[in-house]
């Protein structure tokens, strides 16, 4: 029987991202986090809490994604992320009301590379886009 190990890293405590400023289909990414390092490790747990009651006005939504990223010394200032990773899709929050207590999780299990980078994305609606989200990876070794 093979065992499973793992760690887990806390990307982001409950925390507020607020889209409001953004016109209706305009869109921002927000590194929370980045160079994860994930070298040993075959599969990522991407774990998303909602922690407050929302509404998404229509148009808007909130996705958080995980993609690959290539950080180098030789080039510190520059950002090397990838699209999503592992053909997965984000985990969006759409328009209309998010519950709290809302747990959803996304895994990946190809493509990791040596680090990795969490990103929020927010698309802009017609009115109100704001989640308090808490995000955290688990990491595991197969």
């Amino acid at each position: 029987m093979k065992s499973m190990m793992g760690s887990m890293v806390r990307v982001s405590p409950p925390r507020d991202f607020v889209f409001d400023q953004l016109t209706a289909g305009q869109s921002q990414t927000l590194t929370v986090m980045e160079r994860i390092d994930c070298t040993g490790y075959d599969k990522v747990d991407l774990l998303v809490r909602v922690h407050e009651d929302s509404t998404i006005t229509t148009n808007g939504a909130v996705a958080v994604q995980l993609v690959s990223d290539g950080f180098t010394q030789d080039d510190p200032s520059q950002d090397f992320f990838s699209t999503v990773l592992g053909g997965q899709a984000p985990i969006v929050f759409g328009e209309g009301s998010v519950d709290a207590g809302t747990f959803e999780v996304a895994t990946v299990s190809s493509e990791l590379g040596s680090r990795v980078a969490v990103q929020v994305v927010g698309t802009g609606g017609s009115g109100a886009v704001t989640l308090r989200l808490s995000i955290d990876l688990v990491l595991k070794q197969c």
